[in-house]
C-alpha cells in the first residue's frame, strides 16, 4: 500500500514538473471558409437522390 502512495506522489510531481506555463499560445481564431468545395459525381447508384443547398 505504501508503494502505491509513493507512485501517486511521483506521478503527481512529474505532471507538475512537465507543465510549462510559458508555452501557452493565444486563442486560436478559425478563419472563415470562403471557398466552396468542388463535388463531382461520376457514377451515381440507382434510385439515389442528391440534395444541394
Amino acid at each position: 500500500m505504501e508503494k502505491i502512495n509513493w507512485l501517486f506522489l511521483f506521478l503527481f510531481a512529474f505532471t507538475i514538473a512537465a507543465c510549462d506555463d510559458g508555452a501557452e499560445l493565444g486563442p486560436i481564431v478559425p478563419e472563415p471558409d470562403t471557398v466552396h468545395p468542388v463535388v463531382s459525381i461520376t457514377s451515381p447508384a440507382a434510385n439515389d437522390t442528391l440534395l444541394v443547398y
